[in-house]
């Protein structure tokens, strides 16, 4: 993958009724689909590389790009590799967010993701 841009546009009019949150975004570099955690508080998120706070009563799209480091060369199509996993070996890192606010039966935001990606064989 050469880049990716996740676009969250949000729902909810500023004035509803709906009650509004905020969300947190941030790309952790060291982890991957194999060793990623579920953020628990927004300390998990607000200290990673890139963050960013979303309101659901903002009435613009955000975008939120995530870099791919330089020397990237290699993953597995099956897993992860190298495994266990170490930071630009094959994986760009986990895209994570956390919500405080929200109910779990209201869409807040569309979200929409447009990739690059440039393929190689290896295996």
């Amino acid at each position: 993958m050469v880049k990716a841009t996740f676009i969250l546009t949000p729902t909810q009019a500023t004035n509803g009724t709906v009650i509004h949150g905020a969300l947190v975004i941030g790309t952790n570099m060291l982890e991957n689909q194999n060793t990623a955690v579920n953020p628990t508080g927004y300390s998990d998120v607000q200290n990673l590389t890139r963050f960013k706070r979303v309101s659901s009563s903002d009435v613009r799209p955000v975008n939120y790009n995530f870099p791919v480091p330089n020397g990237l060369q290699y993953a597995a199509i099956t897993a992860d590799a190298p495994n266990p996993a170490t930071p630009w070996a094959g994986s760009p890192g986990a895209f994570k967010w956390y919500a405080s606010g929200f109910t779990a039966s209201t869409v807040y935001f569309n979200l929409h993701v447009d990739c690059l990606y440039h393929l190689r064989g290896r295996q």
